[in-house]
């Protein structure tokens, strides 16, 4: 749900930013390679918090598996 939102969020602002830098209205469509430009930063921006998100659960995973191990090898 954060990645929808992290991804149609920076791709509306990344294009107003080329909007701003290139002067244009925004009430004009911007052309196909801007388009594109946004398009890209947005995939790597919303690319960038998933990483961050995996970082932040891969260690509560592992605390989750050690915890079920011990379990397990009590139960023995």
């Amino acid at each position: 749900m954060v990645e929808n939102a992290s991804l149609f969020l920076s791709y509306v602002e990344l294009q107003d930013a080329l909007r701003r830098v290139t002067h244009r209205p925004r009430e004009e469509d911007l052309p196909l390679h801007l388009l594109a430009l946004a398009a890209g930063g947005s995939g790597a921006i919303t690319s960038f918090l998933l990483f961050v998100k995996v970082l932040f659960w891969i260690p509560k995973k592992r605390i989750l598996i050690e915890r079920y191990l011990q379990h397990a090898h009590r139960a023995r």
